[in-house]
């Protein structure tokens, strides 16, 4: 479904990825790893066309997206939650979570508020709350949700552990347990080793702004030296 062949990305003048390299297929989950300040967030941020692809090629379900903006890349089936979360603080729960909507940038599909509502009952009980008023892990709950009505074939999750308690995280765990179990592709960046590979089909390892190491998560929660050359654990 995604494949990213030698891309070369970064703020400016300053380059962050030195050529990489990686795909994922239909239902997968497939996680990018690795210490702080190595370019994980930056592939993200390039897929999506927030950051330029200076060299290289994505290509995304056959087409080129290079040269594509933000939204034109949602609009083809790829939602992507930030780790900021980037929710609107002074709208409702049910006002975030109807503008992509509003917006009809979203596919068609199964998702829809009551959906969104029966998946996270945390949103459900809030609706009326405002953003501002609601947990780091609410926060996350409904960033997750509005990228879901969007009906993506590809959902991007930066961080998704970021800040929460153990309790919220278990929950985001399940929750995206079942998206999984449902099909849905997912490509996750996370510093949480054990959350990643217990969710993860596959792995890859950013070091030095390249990939230093794929494979099964099965492979990597077994290989103790690419644990302590790539991730410090």
């Amino acid at each position: 479904m995604l494949d990213l062949d030698d891309i070369h990305s970064g703020y400016g003048e300053t380059r962050i990825l030195h050529g990489v390299s990686l795909n994922v297929a239909v239902g997968e989950v497939v996680t990018i790893l690795g210490r702080n300040g190595v370019g994980k967030s930056t592939v993200l941020k390039t897929i999506m066309g927030l950051l330029p692809c200076l060299e290289g090629k994505i290509i995304f379900d056959g087409e080129q997206l290079n040269a594509a903006q933000p939204f034109e890349v949602a609009a083809r089936g790829i939602a992507y939650v930030p780790e900021t979360r980037d929710i609107f603080p002074s709208l409702s729960v049910l006002e975030n979570l109807e503008l992509p909507l509003s917006l009809k940038a979203g596919r068609q599909g199964e998702w829809t508020l009551e959906r969104v509502f029966s998946f996270f009952p945390h949103l459900a009980s809030r609706k009326q709350n405002g953003g501002a008023q609601l947990s780091g892990g609410e926060q996350q709950m409904l960033a997750i949700g509005r990228a879901l009505l969007l009906n993506p074939r590809l959902l991007i999750l930066d961080e998704p552990t970021e800040g929460l308690a153990p309790i919220i995280i278990r929950e985001i765990h399940d929750k995206l347990t079942e998206l999984k179990d449902e099909g849905l592709t997912i490509l996750l960046v996370e510093q949480n080793f054990g959350f990643a590979t217990s969710l993860a089909d596959r792995c890859y390892l950013l070091g030095k702004s390249v990939v230093q190491w794929s494979g099964s998560a099965e492979e990597i929660k077994k290989d103790k030296d690419a644990q302590h050359r790539w991730l410090g654990v």
